[in-house]
């Protein structure tokens, strides 16, 4: 089988038994955490501070309902960290594209 019917198959399966597919849960959780972390303070800590939670949401281990919960919180919050954000409406792509190069020259 095609490896897209394979992930198919393993989410449906599991949206069936919990009601939800815990890596959408996982990766929207870490996803909500690293966007509050990176617009409160600049940076992202790896590995996550919430990681054995995170593992249990993609482990099944972990209700519908108290990821919902979370997820509220966590959205609540996002928005909040976004209008205090002190980050620049769009990246300095010059300086991206100087670290780039420097990172590629280095590696030669």
């Amino acid at each position: 089988k095609p490896f897209f019917i394979i992930i198919g198959a393993r989410r449906k399966a599991d949206v069936e038994k919990l009601g939800f597919s815990p890596k959408n849960a996982y990766h929207t959780i870490r996803l909500l955490s690293q966007g509050i972390e990176l617009m409160n303070t600049g940076i992202i800590t790896y590995p996550r501070p919430e990681c054995p939670f995170l593992k249990k949401i993609r482990e099944g281990l972990v209700s519908l309902e108290d990821i919902e919960s979370v997820y509220n919180k966590l959205d609540e919050d996002f928005s909040r960290a976004y209008e205090n954000s002190n980050l620049p409406e769009k990246p300095n792509f010059n300086l991206i594209d100087d670290w780039y190069e420097d990172i590629i020259r280095r590696s030669l």
